[in-house]
């Protein structure tokens, strides 16, 4: 069983670690940042490969193209993505590969609420094609412009969840660049 590392807001800045409370401030923060940061930046390669991803007949188009693949394969909208992007790269052991892999979602802002959903899942795995882990990002686009709804991390001994607070607390650069 993964153990259960959740952030909470209860605007105190503390987490739960296994049962223990520790201030989030001296928990994972530079990891944490950087984690967020390399999701961020697949965002930005997105908009530089297809700057009108954010428009909303952009948005709409291709909402509408997941839903009919996902209702003709009987399969969820959360397992379906509208980009993709593979980086594969050599670790220290020998003959070993590590792949990242990442996938976008934008849903328009009628699909479920107020604003236009934009999920971003990095898968990492070894060439035989185990999971190592699985980041998820979650931001809403409004007329206001980004933010955050909130991010999680798994592998097989850990699992965090940060709300919108805690990702703003982690003031990532990337947020720096402009839409």
């Amino acid at each position: 069983m993964p153990k259960a590392i959740d952030y909470y807001d209860r605007g105190d800045g503390i987490t739960r670690l296994n049962g223990q409370m520790v201030s989030f401030r001296d928990f994972r923060a530079e990891s944490d940042r950087e984690e967020l940061e390399i999701i961020l930046s697949q965002l930005y390669l997105l908009l530089e490969k297809y700057p009108s991803a954010l428009e909303n007949e952009t948005i709409l188009r291709k909402s509408r193209n997941l839903i009919e693949y996902a209702k003709k394969r009987n399969v969820s909208l959360n397992n379906c993505y509208s980009y993709f992007n593979k980086e594969t790269r050599n670790i220290e052991l020998p003959g070993q590969v590590k792949t990242k892999t990442y996938r976008l979602r934008i849903l328009p802002s009628n699909w479920n609420n107020r604003y236009s959903c934009i999920t971003i899942s990095q898968y990492e795995s070894m060439a035989s094609g185990g999971i190592l882990s699985k980041s998820e990002l979650r931001l809403k686009l409004n007329a206001k412009g980004l933010d955050y709804i909130n991010m999680t991390y798994m592998d097989d001994s850990t699992y965090h969840v940060y709300n919108s607070d805690a990702l703003t607390y982690l003031k990532p650069n990337i947020l720096a660049k402009h839409l």
